[in-house]
């Protein structure tokens, strides 16, 4: 086999869990990445035991389930690919219930919207997506080299980013598609840098001012950057994620056995990064049946004891759509 048409498989999670009201998700430094390891053929007698392999000895965190995300192979993802063989990953998901961990155990959890800043919007419409996002990608449109191209990227800015204070919250992944080709992240210059420039590739980077110094400057403001493509990673989970909940009850594998109404809406209102109306959503969890209550009361908060539930099994036996059409807060 020849050098270039070698591959190399990679294993790589991105596990997720709430604290609180922050959505958080496992990391690992020195790049700041997501927990990932090769494939061993020899070691590994299948993917999935092999990315738990990887994922307990570089985090210390032992996985319940698991789901398979998507496979990544584009040629420019990492720097494997330049030495003449393709690097493929196969990412999967978990969602974890939160508990206290060791913090001398060597991953390190963060905020999700560290990364994706402009995707929270529980205290308004986030100033990056008025202030820096919308007026630098509407600049962007109008550098289309003809018409026709200056419609096209219109059409992705309307379809993706909405009137750029309501949007569609599943399309995490194609709205940070359009900001990498526009150059407002960091890992645009990065791969422009490493690939473009030095390497004479072409690459999905459409911006003219890829080299201006103050426009790199900008891209320091869109979160933080990671490893590889594994900003690009984890926005394909938050999508995946976000485009579950409406007809799948995922959002209670993040949930202890016993929960709070008022704790599910916080994470459910966490991982969508729109607040609910409050009624209406305690409306809609008992109208659907999810949970049962407990008999038992949590009084760990400010006020009154408010009653305990879990999750009724045997909903997801019942029905095939068992998600919720959310109430979302001003609805």
């Amino acid at each position: 086999m020849n050098r270039e048409d070698a591959i190399t498989v990679d294993l790589t999670a991105v596990i997720l869990r709430v604290k609180e009201s922050e959505p958080q998700v496992m990391t690992v430094q020195s790049p700041l990445s997501l927990p990932s390891g090769a494939f061993s053929p020899g070691k590994h007698r299948t993917l999935e035991l092999g990315l738990r392999s990887w994922v307990q000895e570089q985090t210390g965190q032992k996985l319940d389930y698991v789901e398979q995300l998507y496979t990544y192979g584009n040629w420019n993802r990492n720097s494997v690919s330049r030495h003449g063989s393709r690097n493929v990953t196969v990412g999967y998901y978990a969602l974890i219930p939160y508990v206290k961990t060791d913090k001398n155990l060597p991953g390190r959890w963060v905020n999700l919207y560290s990364f994706f800043p402009w995707e929270d919007f529980r205290c308004g419409v986030p100033r990056i997506v008025t202030d820096v996002i919308k007026p630098n990608i509407l600049n962007w449109v109008s550098e289309g080299l003809d018409e026709a191209e200056r419609e096209l990227r219109l059409e992705r800015v309307r379809v993706n980013f909405g009137d750029f204070e309501t949007w569609d919250m599943s399309k995490v992944l194609f709205r940070y598609e359009v900001l990498y080709e526009a150059g407002l992240v960091q890992e645009s210059h990065r791969d422009w840098d490493d690939w473009a420039k030095s390497a004479g590739y072409i690459l999905p980077i459409t911006c003219k001012k890829i080299e201006d110094k103050e426009y790199r400057k900008l891209s320091q403001a869109f979160g933080v950057s990671m490893e590889g493509d594994h900003r690009r990673i984890l926005a394909s989970t938050t999508a995946r994620v976000r485009g579950k909940i409406p007809y799948r009850p995922i959002v209670f594998k993040l949930l202890p056995k016993e929960f709070t109404l008022l704790k599910i809406q916080r994470v459910y209102e966490s991982l969508t990064g729109v607040l609910m109306h409050k009624q209406n959503f305690r409306r809609y969890i008992k109208q659907g049946k999810f949970v049962i209550e407990t008999g038992n009361e949590d009084s760990s908060g400010p006020g009154r004891p408010a009653a305990t539930y879990s999750f009724r099994s045997g909903v997801e036996a019942e029905r095939i759509n068992i998600g919720l059409n959310l109430p979302f807060k001003g609805k």
